[in-house]
Formats: C-alpha cells, structure tokens, sequence
C-alpha cells in the first residue's frame, strides 16, 4: 500500500499518535512495539476523497472513507 501511494504520486499524510511523520517502510511499520501509538495514513488518491487507512498487523488494515467529501460532490 506505501508503495502505491507513493509510487501514484497521491497527496498523504501519516501520523503517529497526533504526530505527522514521514511515511515509513511497511517493514518498519509492522516492526513497531504492541504499544506504540496508534498509525494512521490519510490519502487523497483524487481531488475531494479521502481514504483513512489503520494498519493494525502484518495481516488486518483498517479502511474508511470520508464520506462528507463525497457527500458535498455535485
């Protein structure tokens, strides 16, 4: 997911806890401590979609949309 994200050029924004950092390798980030803060990448893949994603383990990312964005479309 990192990789196309940057790879497409999208405009993020990661956090750690209320922290904004740069996105790290999906390596380094499956390898933080059980209690680190919680991560959380925000992707705009177009102009007035955001998509949040919560990578909890190696296996479940959590994914949710803003549906006000899209609510607020023509």
């Amino acid at each position: 997911m990192f990789d196309l994200v940057r790879s497409c050029g999208w405009v993020w924004g990661y956090r750690e806890g209320h922290v904004l950092v740069p996105l790290p390798s999906a390596e380094a980030l499956l390898s933080r401590r059980d209690d680190a803060d919680t991560a959380m990448l925000r992707v705009w893949p177009v102009a007035d979609v955001l998509v949040n994603f919560w990578p909890m383990s190696s296996g479940e990312i959590e994914i949710r949309r803003c549906l006000r964005l899209i609510q607020r479309m023509p």
